[in-house]
């Protein structure tokens, strides 16, 4: 039996006479090695591998709720006990790294590009080529992570694409499927994508060294994208780890980026032509040329 997988049957089980107290009845359980195994499956398989299914079981074997078991060893429930253990731990690794950020190594730039990005052009959108764009974007000094650098880069796009800028107003990403303002209208699929594709790649995400089974072939190696990942082995496989689980995560959070620009975009105001913060507005003393007429939106 491979590790992870439960039997189907436990026919094959080494049976052990097990008395209940209460009423005299005799039953059988497992015990031995072949028991062990199983346990270690069970808990190990997907369907079951929860403090839900195995803190009970534990439970109930160390304090004789199903029946003084006349164990031949403790083996077993030693066994039990340190795998629910294991299992506890695991689930706390997991928590801590499911939000683990890319390192201060990886860059939001043009030179990471595998491919050119380019918006799809409509009667309210104009095509932009992206690339360009992010050779010409300027990181703002708050910018210390990458999903606020993607915040302030789509801003940047999005008011600038629209061929007419406050029409920007009426669209939105929904995260989580619903919106609070039926107004709203979609972003364009097609723009969505290209958008979070496009950051995706400028983070070296699309890098093919981050393909799976890459990691191998470098350990060891003199290849330099291999060195540059850091010092020691330890933290060239680290780093490459990170990367290779961002390159599944990071569109999701590309697309709450996407969604908070897009939040932001509707508190600017039409002046002058352009959508601005209204801080820009009040010190510039354009206040008089504010076009509040969308705000309704």
């Amino acid at each position: 039996m491979t590790t992870g997988e439960a039997p189907n049957n436990l026919t094959t089980l080494t049976p052990v006479r097990m008395h209940v107290q209460e009423t005299g009845r005799t039953g059988t359980a497992a015990t031995g090695t072949l028991a062990i195994e199983y346990l270690r499956g069970a808990l190990l398989c997907s369907r079951v591998s929860s403090n839900t299914y195995t803190t009970p079981v534990y439970e109930a074997l160390s304090s004789g709720q199903i029946g003084a078991l006349q164990l031949e060893e403790n083996l077993l429930l030693n066994e039990l006990r340190s795998m629910s253990e294991e299992i506890k731990q695991l689930k706390a690794v997991v928590v801590k790294n499911e939000h683990r950020p890319l390192s201060k190594k990886v860059k939001f730039d043009a030179g990471m590009l595998t491919r050119a990005w380019l918006t799809p052009s409509s009667h309210i959108f104009r095509s932009a080529n992206l690339g360009k764009e992010l050779q010409k974007y300027v990181v703002p000094a708050r910018g210390n992570s990458h999903s606020l650098l993607a915040v302030d880069f789509f801003r940047k796009i999005l008011k600038n694409i629209c061929v007419e800028p406050i029409h920007i107003w009426k669209y939105a990403v929904r995260v989580h499927g619903i919106s609070r303002n039926n107004k709203l209208c979609d972003l364009p699929e097609e723009l969505e994508e290209i958008l979070i594709g496009f950051t995706t790649d400028a983070l070296g995400l699309n890098a093919p060294e981050l393909d799976p089974g890459m990691m191998e072939q470098f350990r060891g190696s003199s290849n330099s994208f291999w060195l540059n990942l850091g010092l020691t082995e330890e933290r060239r496989t680290q780093e490459w780890l990170t990367r290779a689980e961002a390159r599944n995560t990071w569109p999701l959070k590309a697309r709450t980026a996407l969604s908070l620009a897009l939040n932001d975009l509707r508190e600017y105001y039409f002046c002058d032509g352009k959508l601005v913060r209204l801080v820009l507005v009040i010190s510039s003393g354009l206040v008089d040329q504010l076009d509040l007429t969308a705000l309704a939106i």
